[in-house]
This record gives structure tokens, sequence and C-alpha cells, in this order.
């Protein structure tokens, strides 16, 4: 079921977790931009699943957020924390939306792909080390009044953010604010860098066929300006600064399910280019 411009504006008024579908065009194929929180208490009035459905029968290949398959092998099967991220992904209702996404995939005999950077601890790495290690090093490697008002600047961006986050405010609102053009964080890195993969696949595409895109709105609202805006030079900046972070997975990562052994298997990892 589709919902036209006119019934998402009212169910947007009526309920600000609603699913929104938008769509964009990149060379011919058809972008699919489905937002619908996976955590409960956030999940639409309305029972998106129909729609979330449709869309995923139009698509040649679905995009999600996070794949819980590739967690098993990413960060649940860590003997030491896995069972408490795994813990943590069940309560935000991550493994029960997407394992469902994943089984509608199935149905209608749909690829995923996922693009998100973070898959693994050493995400977890980065998005802390952003935010935490800045402020003190430039105190530390340069001790006079200029490197102490950096490092202060530092450690206010870096608490900044984690209030954000924490608030669900600013980078962390339903909708981008213009602001967010000059930020860098992990967050934004994710957002940059699966927009970048959707682009590089849209124009791997015939003509005529249809990506599909689901994620929470915070993150479909940014995915959407980074599709929007591929030649802006600030962020294609930040993504090349993105890029170095060492050992995160900056690919598309493209799973088929195999109805010989009743699993997904990874059938393409397509390294996106920035």
């Amino acid at each position: 079921m589709e919902l036209s411009a006119e019934n998402q504006s009212q169910e947007l008024l009526n309920d600000p977790n609603a699913l929104q579908i938008e769509s964009l065009n990149i060379k011919g194929v058809n972008i699919a931009l489905v937002s619908c929180d996976h955590q409960p208490e956030k999940m639409p009035k309305v029972d998106p699943w129909q729609a979330i459905e449709g869309e995923i029968q139009k698509a040649s290949l679905v995009f999600v957020e996070y794949f819980p398959y590739e967690l098993e092998s990413t960060v649940y099967n860590n003997p030491i924390w896995g069972k408490l991220a795994k813990a943590a992904g069940n309560a935000k209702g991550i493994d029960q939306f997407f394992n469902r996404v994943g089984e509608l995939a199935v149905k209608h005999e749909k690829e995923i792909a996922v693009a998100d950077i973070a898959n693994g601890p050493k995400y977890s790495i980065y998005h802390t080390g952003l935010r935490a290690i800045p402020g003190p090093l430039l105190m530390s490697v340069a001790p006079d009044k200029f490197g102490s008002f950096l490092g202060v600047c530092g450690l206010v961006y870096g608490n900044g953010m984690n209030m954000q986050e924490f608030l669900r405010i600013g980078a962390f609102d339903l909708k981008r604010k213009d602001f967010e053009r000059f930020i860098i964080d992990m967050e934004d890195a994710r957002r940059l860098l699966t927009a970048k993969g959707i682009r590089q696949e849209a124009e791997r595409r015939v003509e005529g066929s249809q990506l599909t895109y689901i994620a929470p709105r915070a993150h479909v609202s940014r995915v959407k300006w980074y599709l929007e805006h591929p030649d802006d030079i600030v962020s294609n900046t930040k993504a090349k600064a993105y890029s170095l972070a060492v050992g995160l997975p900056r690919s598309t990562r493209i799973y088929k399910n195999s109805k010989m052994f009743h699993s997904w298997q990874l059938v393409s990892d397509i390294p996106t280019k920035v």
C-alpha cells in the first residue's frame, strides 16, 4: 500500500514516528527512502508492514541500516561482550525489526545490502575516541594558552555531541539541521558513507530499477540530503577524512538467501569510492 503525500503529512501530524516513504531518482533509478524506527516504543501507531512490504516487493535491492545475519559474525559472536551487544540489540528492536525485513526479502526473492560502517567493535572505538580524545590531546601537545583554548573547544564539542545524542536533538533529531554540514562525527560518517554506497549502487543498476533503503527517520533524512548533494565540497572532504578510519567496512555488502542452504550468503562486497 503506497501512501499519498497528503496522507503521509496527516499521519506525521498525528504521529511523529509515522511511517514515511520518500523517493529520489538517480540516473533513472528510483531510490525509495523508508523511514521507520526499529525501537518498539517508537514504532508507528499505524502498522507499517504492508507499506514496507510493498517497497521491498518493488525493489531490485534492499538496503538496511543493520542486518542481523551480518551482526552475528561481526558483533554477537564476541565471547566477551557479544551477549551484551545482542541483548542491547534486542532491547532496541534491531533484530526483531530487520529480521522481519529479511523475511520479506526472502518471500519476494530480494537481495539485502548493507553500507553502514557501524557493524563491529572498531566503530565503537572510533565513535568514543572522536568525541573524547581530541580535547585532552590538543592540551597535551600544545600546553600554551592557544592549545588550552583548542582543547577546551574540543571537550565542549565532544560533550555537545554526546548531549545531542542522549537527548535526541540537533544532529540526532528527526529532521536534519543546516549546521550538520560542518559536523565531524562517526554518526555523520555512517550517514554519509551509506549515501555514497547507495548512490554508487544506483549508478551500477539499469534504468528503471528501484533501490529501497529502510532505516529510522533520523538516519534517512541525512542520507537523503547527502544523496541530493553529491557534489558538496564539504561533504566530499569529510568522506575522505572518514575513509582514513582503518578497519571499518567501507563497502556495500550484498547478501542473497540460498534456497539450498536456507541461509544468507555474502555474494558481493563492493568498496565505496570516496
